[in-house]
């Protein structure tokens, strides 16, 4: 989710419509290649809302200002932070994104 924020968050013409579609092509793909449900849901929601399929329950996130709160520069306290996170992941993630 976050990669592909990032991502168009980075683009002057990204938007939440673009965003979502790929969520959704990328879930989906994951979900035929390991044969599981997808992580990703959408379908039932509104037209800006998709849901990660928790342990339990899906949870419902709205993106309506997810591009435009990610185009914010992030504090440096908190790139620092996650550039020492013991999370491979987002260690990975915020290394790809000081690169430039």
């Amino acid at each position: 989710i976050i990669q592909i924020l990032n991502e168009e968050s980075a683009n002057p013409d990204g938007c939440k419509e673009v965003f979502l579609k790929k969520l959704y092509n990328i879930c989906q793909k994951q979900s035929q290649i390991f044969h599981s449900a997808p992580l990703i849901m959408s379908k039932t929601y509104l037209q800006s809302e998709f849901a990660v399929n928790h342990t339990t329950n899906p949870v419902v996130y709205d993106s309506t200002d997810f591009i435009i709160y990610n185009r914010a520069t992030a504090r440096n306290e908190l790139v620092m932070c996650a550039l020492k996170s013991s999370n491979k992941i987002i260690a990975r993630t915020f290394r790809s994104m000081t690169k430039d």
